[in-house]
């Protein structure tokens, strides 16, 4: 069975009906491992989990085990979390004019693929690279040539996925068109991952319905939505086309609730997974009511959202009160 949710739901709200829809997850940092990471993501309500294979800013890569690998795939499959997405560390540059950069970059990628494999995990996220100042065509050759050397280490059953960029400095896949350049030089089995601040802050307008459908018009033109596997859900907090990738919450930065909703619950997002990248809450439980409020807008409950929204505002501004009372 595909991990993909299975039949139709849908629900009639003021944002348009949902169709066959994909998971809900949400990256979770390190610290908790593996199998704490597929623990704490379901203990918030999320059925999807982001991770890093390791140090997201470090080289060394620390075998796992057969045996702990195998308890993560368990406990996934019991805990019903899936997919389980990698995200390649930050330092990877496939796009690098260093040879001996390249050359690591490729050995971490490889990496993670190899990690995918292991705890089951369907998907490896990274991000596009910078030519550093070659000009986009030499970077595209690059990550072209870089791709064709780690794709025969990918696992059955492993997709790799470029993301786009919110645009800063020689960085590819700075937009719509740019990534699509990209994956036009790449094989098909390679896959893409939308990421919602890195579009707003690359000029995507996504705070209401014409430019949430202004974008996914140019997606579709530039890479097919069919070759788009994940969504990273971020709000931002910067201004729209500041080239800059700086995530918020949801509803807390500049796109805001209304565009969030427009976006999710658009037609051409239906069985797309979809993995919040927002800072996770300290506390468990507000955790849990951001995953809920999530799920509002998915559903395109935005009254409902909203009032969960204020609610964890109010709660908030209440612990900041007795913290400095």
């Amino acid at each position: 069975m595909s991990d993909v949710a299975q039949g139709e739901r849908e629900q009639p709200g003021r944002l348009g009906r949902l169709g066959r829809l994909g998971r809900l997850g949400r990256h979770v940092h390190m610290p908790l491992g593996f199998l704490g990471a597929v623990r704490e993501a379901r203990a918030a309500g999320y059925d999807a989990v982001q991770v890093f294979p390791g140090n997201p800013k470090g080289w060394r890569h620390a075998p796992l085990a057969p045996e702990a690998a195998a308890r993560v795939r368990a406990e996934a499959r019991d805990l019903g979390v899936a997919p389980i997405v990698i995200h390649a560390p930050y330092i990877i540059n496939v796009a690098s004019d260093d040879d001996e950069l390249t050359a690591k970059s490729a050995r971490a990628l490889i990496n993670a693929l190899e990690r995918a494999g292991e705890i089951g995990a369907r998907y490896v996220v990274v991000h596009a690279g910078s030519h550093k100042g070659k000009g986009e065509e030499y970077g595209i050759a690059r990550v072209a040539r870089l791709v064709e050397e780690v794709l025969p280490a990918a696992p059955p059953g492993v997709e790799l996925l470029i993301e786009n960029s919110a645009g800063a400095g020689n960085v590819l896949a700075g937009s719509p068109a740019a990534l699509g350049r990209l994956l036009a030089a790449l094989p098909a089995r390679v896959g893409a991952c939308v990421d919602t601040a890195h579009l707003w802050g690359g000029g995507s307008d996504l705070s209401g319905r014409e430019g949430v459908e202004r974008t996914f018009a140019e997606l579709q033109a530039a890479v097919g939505l069919e070759r788009v596997r994940v969504i990273h859900l971020n709000d931002s907090a910067v201004a729209l086309g500041s080239r800059r990738d700086v995530h918020a919450r949801l509803g807390e930065g500049a796109i805001g609730l209304p565009g969030l909703a427009c976006w999710m619950t658009h037609p051409a997002l239906h069985g797309h997974h979809t993995i919040l990248e927002t800072p996770l809450e300290e506390d468990p439980e507000r955790e849990t009511m951001r995953c809920a409020m999530t799920r509002l807008l998915l559903a395109g409950d935005m009254e409902g959202a909203t009032t969960l929204l204020g609610d964890l505002r109010e709660t908030a501004e209440g612990e900041g009160e007795r913290k400095n009372g």
